[in-house]
């Protein structure tokens, strides 16, 4: 029982690590903003107004962190948010 909650806790932790490493920030709307910047190329002003005019589709006026990670996942799984391919580093 001890191993497998060292196990669950450590898991949890590397996720928690690589999150943080990869988006700089735990807030899911930060996530999608950064995701579709760098995705799109567009200015961080043009992708926020993209994301506010989604959640406003939605009837969401000020999106809490739950929310946002709903659509974070809803973009994900429809294919809207791809995942970024590293730089090939042969040349």
């Amino acid at each position: 029982m001890k191993t497998t909650l060292i196990v669950i806790v450590g898991i949890i932790l590397f996720g928690v690590g690589a999150t943080y490493h990869r988006y700089q920030s735990f807030n899911p709307c930060d996530w999608i903003e950064r995701d579709l910047a760098v995705q799109s190329g567009m200015p961080t002003l043009i992708v926020q107004g993209q994301i506010k005019t989604w959640f406003l589709m939605d009837g969401v006026v000020k999106p809490d962190p739950y929310q946002c990670i709903k659509m974070w996942w809803r973009l994900k799984i429809d294919g809207d948010l791809k995942p970024v391919p590293k730089p090939d580093k042969k040349k």
